[in-house]
C-alpha cells in the first residue's frame, strides 16, 4: 500500500512514522528550507491527511509511546517534547 500518494504537497520530508493500526498513521515532517513542518495523521490509510501539530519534530528522533498510549516526539524547536493523544489526533 502506498500511503504517500495523497500526502500534502509542500510538506517537508518525512523523518519518522508511527503506525497506530492498519489505517491510522502519524508521520513527522521536518528539515531545512521551505515547506510545512509538523506532524500529520491519516485515519483512512493515506487517502486524507490532517496536520495535527505545526511544531517541527526532531529529525530522525524516536517516537515514544507510554503505557497509557500517549505519544512523545522530541522538538526541533528548542529543547521540549511534543505530546500527542493515544489516537494521534492531537
Amino acid at each position: 500500500m502506498d500511503i504517500g500518494t495523497n500526502f500534502p504537497a509542500g510538506a517537508k520530508f518525512t523523518s519518522g512514522c508511527f503506525v497506530i493500526d492498519a489505517r491510522t498513521y502519524v508521520v513527522a515532517c521536518t528539515g531545512w528550507g521551505p515547506g510545512l513542518g509538523g506532524i500529520w495523521r491519516t485515519a483512512d490509510g493515506g487517502t486524507n491527511w490532517t496536520q495535527v501539530c505545526d511544531k517541527m519534530p526532531n529529525m530522525g528522533g524516536p517516537v515514544l509511546r507510554t503505557a497509557k498510549g500517549l505519544f512523545f516526539w522530541g522538538s526541533a524547536e528548542g529543547s521540549r517534547l511534543l505530546k500527542g493523544t493515544s489516537d494521534g489526533a492531537a
